[in-house]
C-alpha cells in the first residue's frame, strides 16, 4: 500500500557519489584537505570578479565550464576553515581531474579579544549592515532544484528556472515559474513511504532577507555561545563560530552555526543541527524522525548592493512504522542566474508558483530549457536523470502543444 505524505517541514537531499566527465570545454576536480587527504564538500569556487561559479559536492567534486573565462583568467578556491587558494585557468585545464589541495587555517584561528561589548553585539551589527546592503525592490532568476532520495534509491527529480519579485516586506515575495521538468522515478516495491519533497519553495527563497539567522535571535540568543576568529593575515575577514550552550531537550533543534563576514558584511552562512538532537513526530502510526538537517548560503555584491548567490539545503530523515522502516534524504539547490536592480518582473498568474514543491505543478518541458554548461550537476546519477527527461518522449510530446 502507498502512503503520500506532502507537507512535512523545510528540507533538502545533496548527492554524495563522485562523477568522472571529461570534456575539452570543461574541468572537473576534486578539493582535499592538503594534511588529511579528505575530501571537502561544499567549497565555493569563485570568479576572480566574486560570483560563485561552482561549488564542490560533498565528496569534493567539481566541474566547471571554460566558455565564459580566457586562459588569463584565475579561480579561487575557498571553504570555512581552510585559506583561500587562486589558480590560474590555464594550469587547471589539461588535467582531466584536478586535485585542488587547501591549506587548514584552523591552527591560526585566534579569538578575537574584544571590548565594551560580547560577540553577540558584533554579530548583531553585522546582520543589521548586510541587512541595510539589500536595496528593494528587486527581481532575481534562479535555477532550482528539488531532489528525494528513498532508501538510496532517487525517487523523484524536479528543476525549474523561476522568477522571483522582492518587494519591501520580508514575506511578501511572489515566485513565477519560467520553465519546469519533472521525473518521477518507477519504484520496485511499491510498499513505500512516497514523498514528495517538503521543501517550501518561496520560504527557501526569503533567505535572501537573512531571516535564518533568526534562530540566534531574541531568546534563543541565551542557548548559544558566540565565538569572533579571525586571521591575522586577512583582518578584514571575520568568522563568526556558534554553537549550543545548553543541552537540547527532547523534540528540540539547536544548531551549530559558522558565519563569515568581509568588511563586516556576511558573505557565507552554514547551520547545522547539533548532534545531540532528538527530533521526532509521530502520526497515523508513522514515526518522522530528523537525523540532521542542513544549510549553505553565500551572498555576493553587485555594484554596492548584497545578492544570495547561491543556496543548498540538506535533510535526512528516519520514517518508521511497524513493519518497516525508511530512510528518506531531500536536497533543494537554487543558483542565481541573473539579478535585477531596481526592478519587478511582470508574472502572469497562470505561471505563479501555487504549490509548496516544485513536484505538486507536474510536467511541463520544454526544448529551451536552461542547458547552461555550469548547471549543478554533481554525479553521474544526476547526469542519467536528466538523460531520462530528454528520452523519454516527455519533452517532444509537451513542446508540440
Amino acid at each position: 500500500m502507498r502512503l503520500v505524505i506532502y507537507n512535512l517541514f523545510l528540507s533538502a537531499f545533496y548527492l554524495s557519489s563522485t562523477c568522472t566527465l571529461v570534456a575539452q570545454n570543461l574541468i572537473s576536480g576534486i578539493v582535499k584537505d592538503d594534511i588529511t587527504g579528505e575530501e571537502i564538500g561544499y567549497a565555493h569556487i569563485f570568479s576572480k570578479k566574486g560570483w560563485v561559479v561552482a561549488t564542490t559536492n560533498s565528496d569534493g567534486f567539481f566541474q566547471i565550464s571554460l566558455e565564459e573565462f580566457s586562459s588569463l583568467d584565475t579561480l579561487l578556491f575557498s571553504h570555512i576553515g581552510f585559506k583561500t587558494k587562486s589558480i590560474g585557468v590555464t594550469t587547471l585545464r589539461f588535467k582531466a581531474i584536478n586535485i585542488i589541495e587547501l591549506e587548514s587555517e584552523v591552527t591560526i584561528l585566534k579569538e578575537v579579544l574584544v571590548s565594551g561589548k560580547n560577540p553577540y553585539d558584533y554579530f548583531r551589527e553585522a546582520l543589521v549592515l548586510t541587512k541595510s546592503r539589500f536595496v528593494f525592490p528587486f527581481s532575481t532568476k534562479f535555477y532550482y532544484r528539488e531532489l528525494v532520495k528513498d532508501n538510496d534509491d532517487y525517487s523523484k527529480y524536479s528543476d525549474a528556472i523561476l522568477t522571483t519579485n522582492y518587494t519591501s516586506s520580508a514575506k511578501d515575495i511572489s515566485v513565477g515559474i519560467d520553465q519546469i521538468r519533472v521525473l518521477q522515478l518507477p519504484r520496485e516495491n511499491d510498499d513505500v513511504l512516497d514523498l514528495v519533497s517538503p521543501v517550501e519553495v518561496s520560504k527557501i527563497l526569503q533567505y535572501q532577507y537573512l531571516n535564518i539567522l533568526d534562530r540566534f535571535q531574541g531568546d534563543n540568543m541565551f542557548k548559544y555561545e558566540f565565538v569572533i576568529t579571525g586571521n591575522p593575515e586577512t583582518p578584514t575577514k571575520i568568522v563568526y563560530i556558534i554553537k549550543p550552550k545548553v543541552k537540547p531537550v527532547k523534540n528540540e533543534l539547536l544548531y551549530n552555526g559558522w558565519i563569515v563576514t568581509e568588511n563586516d558584511i556576511i558573505q557565507n552562512i552554514r547551520i547545522k543541527t547539533d548532534s545531540l538532537c532528538d527530533w521526532q513526530r509521530s502520526m497515523l502510526g508513522l514515526t518522522v524522525g530528523i537525523n540532521s538537517f542542513e544549510i549553505n548560503l553565500t551572498y555576493s555584491e553587485l555594484d554596492s548592493e548584497i545578492h544570495l548567490t547561491q543556496g543548498i539545503v540538506d535533510l535526512s530523515m528516519t520514517l518508521a512504522r511497524k513493519d518497516f522502516t525508511q530512510k528518506n534524504k531531500y536536497h533543494s539547490q537554487f543558483i542565481s542566474i541573473e539579478p535585477l536592480k531596481g526592478m519587478l518582473t511582470s508574472i502572469d498568474k497562470k505561471n505563479r508558483l501555487k504549490h509548496k514543491t516544485l513536484y505538486k505543478h507536474g510536467s511541463n518541458y520544454s526544448y529551451n530549457f536552461w542547458e547552461n554548461p555550469n548547471m549543478p550537476i554533481a554525479t553521474n546519477q544526476e547526469l542519467e536523470l536528466l538523460k531520462r527527461l530528454g528520452s523519454d518522449g516527455a519533452i517532444e510530446k509537451h513542446s508540440k502543444k
